[in-house]
């Protein structure tokens, strides 16, 4: 099952319609319809709100739907280095992933949500 399948399932669980958990979250039916058809994934503190809503905790949310065994493994670590004191190891990922091409939104936005989920 898909993140946007998961996310369906539970709003229709609910008897939401899309407009109805848009409304409730602030935003456009269009962004919870791009969630759902998996052309986009909310943000951590969007992912914390749909948790609420469906009265789930964001990792029950996110479940296996996101992420293989290797990456939760990969990603575990990530969060326990970013959940240490050592600053270098620190920067020396968020290096790594500049190099990768990411923005510093987007790895901050990771490493928010790895230490949410892993931890």
């Amino acid at each position: 099952m898909t993140f946007g399948t998961r996310l369906q399932e539970l709003r229709k669980a609910k008897g939401y319609s899309r407009a109805d958990v848009a409304s409730l979250m602030g935003m456009s039916s269009v962004s919870v319809e791009k969630w759902e058809l998996d052309k986009r994934r909310p943000s951590l503190q969007r992912a914390e709100v749909l948790a609420n809503l469906y009265g789930l905790s964001v990792n029950e949310l996110i479940g296996d739907t996101i992420f293989t065994k290797d990456q939760k493994m990969k990603a575990s670590v990530i969060a326990t280095i970013l959940s240490s004191n050592d600053n270098g190891k620190k920067q020396e990922l968020k290096d790594k992933l500049i190099k990768m091409g990411f923005t510093d939104n987007q790895i901050e936005s990771f490493f928010s949500m790895a230490i949410t989920i892993f931890r």
